[in-house]
């Protein structure tokens, strides 16, 4: 008799072995996640990787929904200068992706392996400095992302194509606007919050800006 009660009692604990059994699955599968992002989110200019990949992944998605909503078009000029602007924007939703991780992995590298957790603010300040400044493809990329800035610009003015109902083409060059502008203000904020509090961190430290030691009245 003791036997049919353990058993009813293993079959009552099913779904609760069960739950426990997806439960942990569940967490074993986000601390691999967290582990596989940690090298990126964990490191300077993190936020900007990430946000920046998805930015160029919903960039890209439109441009192909683009190209693809652009097969009604009846006007075969207009047809294929907004398809060749729909595949520009692939290319550039692709190298701004690119970029966004070589600017992270160079001022990593500028940091000499050192855990970015316990450096200064002065000193990635200066490493993030010298990779805007010297570093050639970083150089490039600033004009490059620029002149594809214009482009999009120029690509909210083209004209919407007989036979489509809607105006496929102004999607991805929205999207490329606006985490332009993001972008650039988040770059521009952090570097100006690491010159900030590299110069507290001097100055708090006995640097030319630290303040004098008290001195004893009457001694």
């Amino acid at each position: 008799m003791i036997y049919i009660g353990k058993g009813i009692g293993e079959i009552c604990k099913a779904p609760c072995t069960l739950c426990k059994c997806c439960c942990d699955v569940f967490s074993n599968c986000c601390k691999a996640i967290g582990e596989f992002w940690e090298p990126i989110i964990a490191n300077p200019l993190g936020n900007y990787v990430i946000g920046t990949w998805i930015g160029m992944l919903l960039a890209g998605a439109a441009a192909v929904w683009g190209i693809s909503v652009l097969g009604d078009c009846l006007d075969d000029d207009l047809k294929s200068q907004l398809s060749a602007f729909c595949l520009l924007e692939i290319v550039f939703a692709v190298i701004h992706s690119c970029m966004a991780y070589y600017m992270q992995r160079a001022i990593i590298k500028g940091l000499g392996g050192k855990d970015f957790k316990e450096m200064s603010a002065k000193e990635i300040q200066e490493q993030a400095g010298q990779t805007l400044l010297y570093d050639v493809p970083v150089c490039l990329y600033s004009f490059f992302a620029c002149a594809a800035f214009g482009v999009n610009c120029w690509g909210l003015g083209l004209e919407s194509c007989p036979g489509v109902s809607n105006q496929p083409h102004t999607g991805p060059a929205f999207v490329m606007i606006c985490w332009g502008l993001l972008a650039g203000g988040y770059l521009f904020c952090w570097y100006c919050c690491q010159c900030c509090q590299g110069t507290a961190s001097k100055g708090g430290k006995g640097g030319p800006d630290a303040s004098p030691p008290p001195t004893t009245v009457g001694a």
